[in-house]
């Protein structure tokens, strides 16, 4: 091996995957409970929501692979949606280049629904049609 060459640890640019989500984002400002096994809670608003997931506004930021209890209110119909989910992201609110003009991303977490009851499954799913 050479002892010139270099080794690059990490890429210049930040990847785009834009346009490759395999759902539609829709907003979503409401109150969402984080809660972890053991039961102690957080209150945090969400910023947009999918069939997938939902990505939660917050200062405070857990790790990646993270688990806990997302529970909030459906719009309009009052129902209470409880959903298991992981941490997949965490953005640290900084500043997204990558668009013209550059926009300010929100601090805070993508999480990754794992597990949900039928009644919040089919809320969950109004919730997106309307």
């Amino acid at each position: 091996m050479n002892v010139d060459t270099l080794i690059r640890r990490s890429p210049k640019a930040k990847p785009m995957f834009g346009g490759f989500r395999r759902f539609n984002r829709h907003d979503l400002k409401t109150s969402v409970v984080v809660q972890d096994e053991e039961g102690w809670e957080i209150p945090l608003d969400s910023v947009n929501l999918s069939p997938t997931g939902m990505f939660v506004e917050s200062d405070f930021l857990f790790e990646v692979g993270d688990r806990h209890i997302l529970i909030f209110e459906a719009p309009d119909s009052g129902a209470w949606i409880r959903v298991e989910a992981k941490v997949i992201r965490v953005d640290s609110g900084e500043v997204d280049t990558r668009v013209s003009p550059p926009e300010s991303m929100p601090s805070g977490m993508a999480y990754e629904f794992e597990a949900i009851e039928d009644a919040s499954w089919s809320e969950l799913c109004r919730i997106l049609e309307a």
